[in-house]
C-alpha cells in the first residue's frame, strides 16, 4: 500500500498532543498536591477542634483520604510518564505497542484522554502507518 502523505502530519500532531497531555499531567499532579495540603489543613483543624470537645481521636478517619490522594497521585504520575515516552516513541517511529497501550489506558480518562487515545489508535492501526514504523525499525 502506498504511503499516505497525511500520515506524517497525523503522527506529528499526535506526538505534540501526547507531550501536551503529559504536561497536563504535571499540572494535575501539582493540583493534587495543593488540594491535599489544603484539605489536610482543614481536616486537621476540624479534628483538633473535635478532640478538644469530646476527647475522641478523629485523625485516624482521615487516613482514607491520605490513601486516596496517594493512589490518584501515582495514577497521574504514571500516565504522565507513559504519555511522555509515547510522544518520544512517536517522534522516533518505534515502540508502537507502548504507544497503543498508553492510548488504551488514556481512553479511561474522559474526555481528553478518550479523544487522544481513540485518535492515536485509529492512526496507528492504518497499514500505511505500520509500514512507516517498520521502515523506521530497519534504519
Amino acid at each position: 500500500m502506498p504511503a499516505d502523505p497525511r500520515d506524517e502530519s497525523h503522527l506529528e500532531t499526535l506526538k505534540v498532543c501526547h507531550y501536551i497531555y503529559a504536561g497536563l499531567g504535571v499540572v494535575g499532579l501539582l493540583f493534587i498536591i495543593a488540594h491535599y495540603a489544603i484539605m489536610n489543613a482543614v481536616f486537621t483543624t476540624i479534628a483538633e477542634a473535635e478532640n478538644a470537645k469530646n476527647g475522641a481521636e478523629l485523625t485516624h478517619i482521615f487516613v482514607v483520604f491520605d490513601w486516596f490522594y496517594l493512589i490518584i497521585g501515582i495514577w497521574t504520575l504514571a500516565l504522565m510518564i507513559l504519555n511522555f515516552f509515547s510522544a518520544h516513541a512517536l517522534r522516533d517511529r518505534n515502540r508502537s505497542r507502548l504507544i497503543m497501550t498508553t492510548s488504551g489506558i488514556n481512553c479511561i480518562n474522559i474526555p481528553l484522554g478518550t479523544i487522544l487515545g481513540v485518535f492515536t489508535l485509529v492512526v496507528l492501526t492504518r497499514s500505511s502507518v505500520k509500514i512507516l514504523f517498520e521502515s523506521a525499525k530497519r534504519i
